[in-house]
């Protein structure tokens, strides 16, 4: 499922941000750019952060908007930044941040595949942590844990 909405040109390697501002603001201009999201987008992230933290451990941040706000997504679109240092999340340590702009029931979904990707610990950091992981790398991996 994750191979239809992602290509290595929506995976930004070595992002450079401080804090989950410049995460929400950086994912919003990748899912702008696919022509994927409304302006007011940004806004509905925020505040799903706001109401349960999208940090869901092991690493990983799944920033999307809420369930009320699915009007404002023009075509299913992902894109992923991974962080050239973690970032502090809401007390946990952040290394990779997947946007995700679905319709329908497609966000749970890529949430529950994202989940079990991510569910081991030490093959996450052993993955995410080399100084010269690609995209073409990340695509794989991604694509691998998601059949």
């Amino acid at each position: 499922m994750i191979k239809n909405y992602l290509n290595t040109n929506n995976i930004l390697i070595g992002v450079d941000i401080k804090n989950k501002n410049d995460a929400f603001n950086k994912v919003f201009e990748c899912l702008k750019k696919q022509n994927a999201i409304e302006d007011k987008y940004l806004n509905s992230m925020i505040e799903r952060d706001k109401n349960s933290s999208v940090a869901i451990g092991n690493f990983i941040a799944i920033a999307h908007g809420t369930v009320e706000t699915k009007d404002l997504i023009k075509k299913d679109a992902m894109c992923i930044l991974v962080l050239k240092n973690p970032i502090d999340w809401d007390g946990n340590e952040v290394k990779v941040v997947l946007g995700l702009a679905l319709s329908g029931d497609k966000t749970m979904d890529v949430i529950g595949n994202i989940g079990v990707a991510f569910s081991d610990e030490e093959e996450v950091k052993n993955f995410y942590y080399k100084n010269d992981l690609t995209s073409n790398e990340v695509l794989k991996w991604l694509v691998a844990h998601d059949e």
